[in-house]
């Protein structure tokens, strides 16, 4: 574009014939010939116009208008929903054009390249419709402005992204989670399946990781999927709401809790009704979702096991009575009935609740044997340690009246030394070399004044 407007600008000045003046600019006599035609035009041109006198990728003065008054309402927004806010225009620029503008401007933070892991593929069902899947999760906590701490509890429609719930909860206790699916169980209707991670109230140690909440769902007819311990991927679509929230309610942080709560409440109006989502084609979360079709019930119904199970109920401590046998089972599902299956009893009773395996109940030992809730990959690589390996540990009390282990390489009658400083246990690991040398001569320091006394 420079090259077309040097060449208008030395025509313009007349000291060089068409031929010589396009053999300079390596162009065809047909193409500056067609350059003058448009100077010459009744409209003129400078060689700035482009095909049809328009250039998609130029953003004149009162499309910049529009959009910088678009940014200011919307700060935190890119290019491609500044571009559907953009109705007073019917042709629009592009989104990369936006961004070209805004970048130049500086009106966008540079972010600093992250590596992230090989993505997995998905370990549950896909979600296609509203209330298919709901996605709970506590946002990391952060303090207001008089130092009280805030950690939120979001609720989520996986497939609509609607913002269900999003409110500061300390404690997060049973009781109180209940109380809150309760209220949006009866103004949402039942999902398929609740998504959480492996803390408490969602989980717990017990057989099938159940815990009082998730054995609640599960009479509800709600399916609860648990994503593996150090894997917030497979939560990724609430752990990127999270990253929005962050952006629109931490900075700044409110005064206090009750201020903090009345922008938390904004950003879920806003996330809902106001904000574009890319993934859904830049319409906003409340334009798609819709009331589940499975109401709340008024009542709990009782679990239907196959007719050849047996079934037993779960006494308060956590027993049941099985073949004139005391077996504990959890007190999780204290007050529920389970299935015992003895059509595959060969290594043991398999005990269910509802479609939920918990264990195995072993005649011999009369114990029901289950896996322990997953480890974390991390913990997983370390070797464990037998409890009869570890050395005892020494304080002020036993010192010295521990004999040494038969077998030992300690002498006969030997004690295990009293616990070092850690200078000590690094002193013994360096080689000792002896550096010192003798002195034979004292550095003499030269008085110049001595203090003198008073009185």
């Amino acid at each position: 574009m420079k090259e077309k407007q040097r060449f208008i600008a030395e025509y313009r000045k007349g000291e060089e014939s068409m031929s010589s003046l396009c053999r300079r600019f390596m162009i065809s006599r047909k193409t500056g010939y067609q350059w003058v035609r448009r100077f010459e035009g009744p409209d003129g041109w400078d060689g700035r116009a482009g095909r049809g006198g328009r250039r998609p990728w130029v953003i004149t003065l009162a499309v910049a208008e529009e959009i910088l008054k678009v940014r200011a309402q919307y700060p935190l927004e890119g290019p491609k929903k500044l571009v559907v806010r953009l109705t007073s225009w019917p042709r629009r620029p592009s989104a990369s054009a936006v961004g070209d503008f805004l970048r130049r401007n500086g009106l966008v933070a540079k972010r600093r390249r992250r590596r992230h892991p090989v993505p997995m593929s998905q370990p549950f069902a896909e979600v296609a419709e509203p209330n298919d899947l709901l996605t709970v999760d506590r946002k990391g906590w952060f303090r207001t402005g008089n130092l009280k701490k805030c950690e939120p509890l979001t609720v989520m429609d996986s497939a609509s992204r609607y913002l269900l719930y999003n409110r500061h909860l300390k404690p997060v206790t049973y009781q109180q989670v209940r109380a809150i699916f309760e209220r949006l169980f009866r103004l949402h209707g039942l999902p398929k399946a609740i998504r959480t991670d492996n803390g408490p109230p969602f989980a717990g140690t017990g057989p099938a990781g159940l815990s009082k909440l998730s054995v609640w769902w599960i009479k509800l007819g709600i399916k609860h999927e648990r994503i593996e311990p150090a894997h917030p991927e497979q939560n990724g679509r609430h752990e990127r709401m999270h990253l929005t929230l962050k952006q629109h309610v931490c900075a700044p942080v409110a005064r206090d809790l009750k201020a903090q709560q009345e922008v938390l409440e904004l950003f879920r109006i806003y996330y809902n009704t106001d904000r574009p989502h890319e993934s859904l084609g830049q319409v906003t979360p409340a334009s798609l979702y819709y009331r589940s079709s499975r109401p709340y019930p008024a009542r709990l119904a009782e679990l239907r096991y196959p007719p050849e199970f047996e079934l037993r109920r779960v006494l308060s401590n956590g027993m049941i009575k099985w073949h004139g046998r005391s077996i504990y089972i959890s007190q999780t599902v204290s007050g529920e009935q389970i299935g015992l299956d003895p059509g595959a009893a060969e290594d043991g009773w398999p005990a269910y609740f509802a479609s939920v395996r918990l264990g195995a109940i072993d005649p011999a030992h009369g114990k029901l044997w289950y896996e322990p809730r997953p480890r974390s990959a991390r913990a997983s690589e370390k070797p464990a340690v037998p409890r009869a390996a570890k050395r005892p540990r020494l304080s002020s009390s036993n010192q010295g009246s521990l004999a040494a282990r038969p077998g030992s390489s300690t002498e006969q009658g030997a004690i295990f030394p009293p616990p070092s400083k850690p200078s000590e246990r690094a002193a013994k690991k360096l080689p000792v070399t002896n550096t010192i040398k003798p002195v034979t001569q004292l550095p003499v320091q030269s008085v110049t004044h001595l203090p003198v006394p008073q009185g």
